[in-house]
């Protein structure tokens, strides 16, 4: 009985030690998105709610410096993770060099109209960050951006690119509805 018990206890002994083993050797994947907009609370709260719709995600959006850090067990949980903080209208910039926000695909040339849709937008400090993005794109003349709406109508004679830029430099990630 007493050999059976040694037994059973260096087993457990055994086991232990290379379930700990295995999990030192899986070290979890990681991305910190900077220059994000981050300005409240609502921000941090889609961000980390984005990101962890994809199964064994963690995210910490941070208000005071505008980063989300997100960790993954994989880098493909992670590059989800990531194009689900893009869905939910932010944009980052990627210190990991194998996980990116794909960048937004835009006509050539100038447009009258451009609609821009999916774009965060939670209170009033995102409006003010978002006119600002918008007002300093060279041909802008009018917009029909609201508080609290995720699209809205930029006319003016204008290139699809600056707009998008723009916007993305203010660490928003809009997606453009149509161009005309």
């Amino acid at each position: 009985m007493k050999i059976v018990s040694r037994l059973a206890v260096i087993v457990a002994i055994v086991l232990t030690t290379f379930i700990a083993a295995a999990k030192i050797a899986r070290a979890d994947e990681k991305v910190t998105l900077s220059d994000m907009h981050v300005c409240c609370k609502g921000c941090m709260m889609a961000i980390q709610g984005a990101a962890t719709k994809v199964p064994g995600v963690k995210c910490v959006a941070s208000e005071d410096d505008g980063n989300a850090v997100v960790t993954a067990d994989s880098k493909e949980a992670l590059q989800k993770a990531v194009d689900e903080i893009a869905k939910a209208g932010f944009n980052g910039t990627s210190d990991n060099p194998q996980i990116k926000i794909e960048p937004i695909k835009t006509s050539d040339g100038k447009v009258q109209k451009l609609e821009i849709s999916h774009i965060h937008n939670c209170c009033g400090k995102c409006t003010v960050a978002l006119k600002d993005a918008v007002k300093d794109v060279p041909g802008v003349t009018s917009n029909t951006l609201e508080a609290k709406k995720t699209s809205f109508v930029v006319e003016g004679n204008f290139s699809p690119a600056d707009l998008v830029n723009s916007l993305m430099k203010a660490g928003f990630h809009p997606e453009i509805k149509e161009a005309k």
